[in-house]
């Protein structure tokens, strides 16, 4: 049986935070989990943890194979919801996707699993990645940008690009929304 560990508050304060303590209880009842992938936020560090997670646990996963539809219509969340609803739990689901509120389609929300990382940590990160995409790997996701493909541009480090190109700016509030969701005062 997955286990499951959910925060309960203790109606303390810490001292040096001055947020509420919480104590952990362990919830036996199988869940529907949905770890939602903020990019480049160590998902693939989580995902070894999920792996050695399934062999004791043994609960079903399905990793998504769409990284590029983070943002979806309200017929498509819909969709959706259905697909992750009809899987019986225990079960994992992993995907990048703006925040979805189950309840609006009737359903009961998931267990939310989302990694953050310091911006600036999680910028040179993507620039590194998306550099590598277009020199090496040259993946389906990145197609478009093959062009850009040259020694400069390869060799290139982030301080360099930053020098040199005003295309490669942090998007403000990309955060924000695998938080918030779809609605409009969340995508700004």
């Amino acid at each position: 049986t997955l286990v499951a560990v959910e925060p309960v508050s203790s109606g303390r304060v810490h001292p040096r935070l001055g947020d509420p303590e919480c104590e952990c209880t362990q919830v036996k009842v199988p869940r529907r989990v949905f770890f939602n992938r903020v990019p480049k936020c160590g998902s693939t560090t989580m995902e070894a943890y999920i792996a050695a997670a399934r062999r004791l646990h043994s609960f079903r996963f399905r990793r998504s194979p769409d990284f590029t539809h983070q943002h979806l219509s309200n017929k498509q969340r819909q969709g959706f919801v259905k697909f992750f609803s009809s899987n019986p739990p225990p079960f994992l689901y992993d995907r990048h996707l703006h925040f979805i509120r189950f309840e609006e389609f009737g359903r009961t929300s998931p267990v939310y699993i989302n990694l953050v990382r310091d911006p600036v940590g999680m910028h040179v990160s993507d620039f590194y990645y998306h550099r590598e995409c277009v020199c090496s790997v040259r993946a389906d996701w990145c197609a478009n940008e093959w062009h850009l493909r040259s020694n400069v541009y390869c060799n290139q480090t982030i301080d360099e690009a930053y020098a040199t190109r005003n295309d490669i700016a942090p998007t403000p509030g990309f955060l924000t929304t695998f938080f918030c969701g779809h609605d409009k005062e969340c995508v700004g």
